[in-house]
């Protein structure tokens, strides 16, 4: 019952207008407008680019490929096992 009476008494910020309790409603105005000040249009947010960020540091341009900048896998040798497992099946039957 306490949270629905509290909820209840949420006011709007004058500045972007969310919803905020009045003990924390004059802080987050003061936030709001220092915040307004730096970004003209406050609802925009730099979207971070985390491939941008692990390229950054390395040697390969930003037109490379992908396929080259891939390394070469280790070719592991085939081990014949669906032979082997059938020899062994036989065995085990004969």
């Amino acid at each position: 019952n306490q949270q629905i009476s509290s909820i209840t008494s949420l006011e709007k910020c004058s500045i972007c207008n969310r919803r905020f309790t009045q003990n924390r409603l004059n802080e987050h105005e003061q936030a709001c407008k220092r915040s307004k000040k730096h970004n003209l249009n406050s609802s925009y947010r730099y979207q971070y680019n985390s491939q941008m960020h692990r390229w950054k540091g390395l040697d390969y341009g930003t037109n490379t490929s992908r396929s080259y900048v891939k390394q070469k896998s280790i070719h592991t040798p085939k081990t014949h096992w669906r032979e082997k497992h059938q020899q062994f099946q036989d065995a085990i039957k004969g």
